[in-house]
């Protein structure tokens, strides 16, 4: 897979690029410079980085069978687009779950059952 560098003021993505000077030069380095850290990863993660581990598996998936007789650039760029489009309603999901579980769910009635039994001599 390929590699990304990727330029963080104190966890914030400031750039990104192909090599530690194209992901440096996204941002201004006056009082910024102590505090960036550049880090390495392989592109794939950088794309898959704000979505849910489950759902992760299945785009890399999707992407690989649509796009690896292309080659390597061709699965990445089908990734982004799947993230693309299935962010907004991973977005929504992720709200909904959260929602629900802040609801209290509603317990269940209490059932009676009536039992006769007639013994005969």
């Amino acid at each position: 897979m390929s590699k990304i560098y990727v330029a963080k003021y104190f966890g914030t993505v400031v750039g990104t690029g192909k090599s530690k000077e194209e992901a440096s030069s996204g941002y201004d380095h006056g009082d910024l410079e102590p505090n960036i850290t550049i880090e390495e990863m392989e592109a794939t993660d950088y794309i898959l980085r704000e979505i849910p581990k489950e759902f992760k598996g299945c785009l890399s998936y999707m992407a690989y069978e649509r796009g690896h007789s292309s080659g390597e650039q061709e699965v990445e760029m089908i990734l982004q687009d799947l993230v693309h489009d299935l962010k907004p309603a991973i977005e929504k999901f992720k709200t909904r779950i959260i929602s629900e579980s802040k609801t209290p769910t509603q317990a269940p009635q209490s059932l009676s059952i009536s039992v006769s039994h007639t013994v005969s001599p």
